[in-house]
């Protein structure tokens, strides 16, 4: 007779793997997120919580989806099928927000409970491209105008999670980024004038929203902006053109020493310390753009090797310590379909008990782990297992002796 108890667990046995990179960001994992066209990813401050839009400038009306558990396992929300540009989430990621384009219809859902229901805000039909929120996910700043083309649009904030929206005093024209502090005091706007607009400047403000000044820092065409938790440090980067970053609120501005790319999205820790930044695609050739990410606020960077990714990035994401990194995209070469990446991979471990045996597996694309034993916990000793991991059905897989006391994890 087959007893058979199949279990998706992050923590049973053991602590399931241990995640010891000594270089972050190295070590990208491609998620079991559907292929679809990813346009925005947003994360709890743990990392934990992710929530990802599709749609984007491709006009593919998709869904939203959400994880709990760093990106292993994903789930599709509630929310009604549009083209979806941007998200945001509360630090703890109970609070998110959503922006959609396009004609069916442009408009912005909010959600209480991490995306188990959604409501619609009370807004105009517009192009809405980006958004950001505070920490508490109470106040938030949208900006619309999706990209050059198509009509430009305006920037709002809201002061009750998006309960009621306000129009800021911001010029109208093509809102590709927005960050915020953790408090939503401090905020940030970028424009992207695409190619009939020339000397664009960022804006900042200091009061939510209620009055912005122009900086001196311009560009033909910013695409992104991010911002540490005090809003202090700032990062910014646009289409063919180098990052630029401040550590006094955009006072002053150093440009950084990293290649040119067409940078379409930078994400920040909460100290400002670690950044990640995306590229559409590589600008020296057809090909899909390279990562990039700085452990020390943009002086130096260095260039992820994402295997066989083939992605043009659309959208990054970071923990408030800088541990975690999530990255979307769409595929390069013609197809329409894309994949999201994180790193340091969260790996599930599934058991089964059949007879006398007891099979432990986990994905094959979960690349650099080894499989660990110990026969008590807490451990401090750990036995790599020398049972050679067979190929079944995508997963690594290791049949043990069904023996009691024994604790496994999987180490990177």
């Amino acid at each position: 007779m087959l007893i058979k108890q199949r279990k998706c667990f992050m923590a049973l046995i053991a602590s399931l793997f241990a995640l010891l990179t000594s270089i972050r960001g190295q070590n990208w994992m491609q998620t079991s997120a559907p292929r679809l066209q990813w346009a925005g990813v947003a994360c709890s401050a743990d990392g934990k919580k992710l929530a990802a839009v599709t749609g984007g400038q491709q006009g593919r009306a998709g869904l939203i989806y959400v994880s709990t558990n760093s990106g292993a396992t994903w789930t599709s929300t509630s929310a009604p099928r549009l083209i979806w540009t941007s998200v945001a989430s509360s630090a703890d990621g109970s609070k998110l927000v959503a922006l959609s384009s396009s004609i069916i219809p442009a408009t912005i859902y909010t959600s209480t409970n991490s995306g188990l229901t959604w409501t619609r805000a009370s807004v105009p039909v517009e192009n809405w491209s980006c958004v950001a929120s505070s920490a508490d996910g109470s106040k938030l700043i949208a900006g619309a105008g999706v990209f050059w083309g198509r009509p430009a649009g305006p920037v709002y904030t809201s002061a009750d999670s998006g309960a009621t929206w306000t129009p800021t005093s911001l010029p109208i024209s093509y809102w590709r980024g927005v960050a915020s502090s953790s408090d939503g005091s401090q905020l940030v706007a970028v424009p992207y004038g695409g190619v009939s607009h020339t000397n664009l400047p960022l804006y900042t403000s200091t009061d939510s929203g209620a009055t912005w000044t122009t900086n001196s820092l311009m560009s033909e065409g910013w695409s992104c902006v991010a911002s540490s938790a005090d809003g202090m440090k700032l990062a910014v980067g646009g289409d063919s053109g180098p990052i630029y970053t401040s550590t006094n609120s955009g006072l002053t501005w150093i440009s950084n020493n990293i290649p040119i790319e067409y940078y379409q999205f930078i994400a920040s820790s909460a100290d400002g310390n670690a950044l990640v930044a995306v590229t559409d695609y590589n600008i020296t050739s057809t090909g899909s753009g390279p990562i990039y990410s700085s452990t020390n606020s943009g002086t130096t960077w260095v260039s992820n090797n994402v295997v066989g990714s083939d992605i043009f990035w659309q959208t990054a994401a970071v923990s408030a310590d800088g541990a975690k990194w999530v990255a979307a995209g769409i595929y390069a070469y013609g197809s329409p379909f894309g994949n999201i990446y994180v790193t340091p991979p969260e790996v599930l471990l599934e058991s089964e008990v059949a007879n006398s045996s007891f099979i432990v597996s986990w994905p094959t694309n979960a690349t650099g782990f080894s499989l660990e034993q110990s026969p008590i916990l807490p451990a401090t000793n750990w036995v790599t297992v020398t049972n050679s991991p067979s190929i079944t059905n995508g997963n690594n897989q290791v049949v043990l002796s069904a023996t009691k006391g024994l604790f496994l994890r999987l180490k990177q």
